[in-house]
């Protein structure tokens, strides 16, 4: 169990940064008019996003190295990143987003959702024990 887990957690942690970097790609995967309709994520968002999508980026990494070791207060911040990106979801303005684009999202959704039930309600939790 413990082997899937940190399957689960470099997993999840590289379709989240491979999602992350794509946009850096769109004019070498997509013609000019698809770029066009890509750059439209992210309008009539509430707020400014960038700034809290890269902050949320790297504490989402933090979190990842400190779930490998079984860090109890990783446990706790990749839950709080995971609610809070729930959260502000909706603030976010459109998504838009290639066929790809979604299923990686899926995945990394599942991921994350296996990673968080695997380190409350499985027998890793008892890894997370030790209040390092």
């Amino acid at each position: 169990m413990k082997n899937l887990f940190r399957t689960l957690v470099i997993f999840s942690i590289s379709i989240y940064l491979i999602w992350f970097v794509l946009p850096h790609f769109w004019g070498l995967l997509h013609t000019p008019e698809e770029v066009n309709l890509l750059n439209y994520n992210g309008y009539g968002e509430s707020f400014n996003a960038l700034p809290l999508i890269y902050t949320m980026a790297v504490l989402y990494v933090i979190s990842a190295i400190g779930l490998f070791i079984y860090s109890r207060w990783a446990r706790t911040l990749f839950l709080g990143l995971t609610a809070f990106a729930i959260a502000v979801g909706p603030f976010m303005g459109w998504s838009v987003q290639t066929g790809f684009e979604a299923s990686i999202n899926h995945l990394a959704i599942l991921c994350d959702g296996a990673v968080i039930f695997m380190s409350y309600f499985s027998s890793v939790r008892d890894e997370f024990s030790d209040p390092t």
